[in-house]
């Protein structure tokens, strides 16, 4: 039996391409590059990644470029086209890495549920210990 998995991080390098399959699934398509080694021996090492289903739904939404992710599971996937072979993986399941800045917006604010027994315990509850109710 073979088998090839793997395991590996690194950047979001670009665009991250998106499209349909079967009418509504979705697939997405981008490429990472992760550092190897150190010093004057270090190198960067680019591989084009793919997704489908919900998977490639949420990278789509969460990721954008410059985006750490990290493939938990993948499988490489070559093809050949027009004399050249192309190596992907297949990405199976992932997780977040470091991501950058962005400026969300903040969820609105909830308002409290309303306490029909307020006023029944007013105060009560202002400071729950005091410093000699702790144990410790």
């Amino acid at each position: 039996m073979s088998f090839c998995k793997v395991f590996m991080s690194g950047n979001i390098t670009g665009e991250i391409k998106t499209g349909k399959y079967n009418g509504d699934k979705t697939w997405c398509s981008f490429s990472i590059a992760s550092n190897l080694g150190f010093g004057d021996n270090k190198k960067t090492v680019y591989m084009q990644c793919g997704a489908f289903g919900k998977s490639a739904e949420n990278i789509a939404k969460y990721f954008a470029k410059g985006d750490e992710i990290i493939i938990v599971s993948g499988e490489l996937s070559q093809k050949e086209y027009e004399g050249k072979k192309y190596t992907t993986i297949v990405i199976n399941e992932w997780t977040f890495g470091k991501m950058k800045d962005r400026e969300c917006k903040p969820a609105p604010a909830k308002s409290a549920p309303s306490d029909p027994f307020a006023d029944d315990r007013q105060g009560e509850f202002d400071d729950p210990f005091s410093d000699d109710q702790i144990p410790f």
